[in-house]
């Protein structure tokens, strides 16, 4: 996961909940037990944010906490609580990689979900 992912997603503005995951697939080749990631969202009316995520992958004995894939593990993470997108049209989200090793060997598959959820 040296290169960034781009989602974008349109908001036709029905009051609609949505929440952004990333689902990542990890290989024993990965030798990090944690992943931080950096997100940056652009609203419909060019508003720019940007987040940081630490993502923990693995415990101290080196057991990922994802389900077991292989010698691997596959990973969702929620990036955002479910909210009511606030403007109508396209949102960009991009997600990449926010650590001193830019060679992430081990990483298999990443990428960004949007999902339509119900209210708790």
């Amino acid at each position: 996961m040296d290169e960034k992912i781009e989602l974008i997603t349109n908001n036709p503005g029905r009051g609609e909940l949505h929440q952004l995951f990333l689902m990542v697939t990890m290989n024993g080749d990965y030798s990090y037990s944690n992943l931080y990631v950096r997100l940056h969202a652009t609203s419909p009316s060019g508003k720019e944010s940007e987040f940081l995520f630490p993502l923990e992958l693995m415990d101290a004995e080196g057991n990922w906490f994802g389900e077991s894939a292989g010698n691997g593990a596959e990973f969702e993470f929620p990036l955002s609580d479910a909210q009511v997108l606030s403007e109508t049209g396209d949102y960009q989200f991009t997600i990449e990689p926010y650590m001193l090793d830019r060679d992430l060997c081990g990483v298999k598959e990443a990428g960004l979900r949007m999902m339509k959820t119900e209210a708790e």
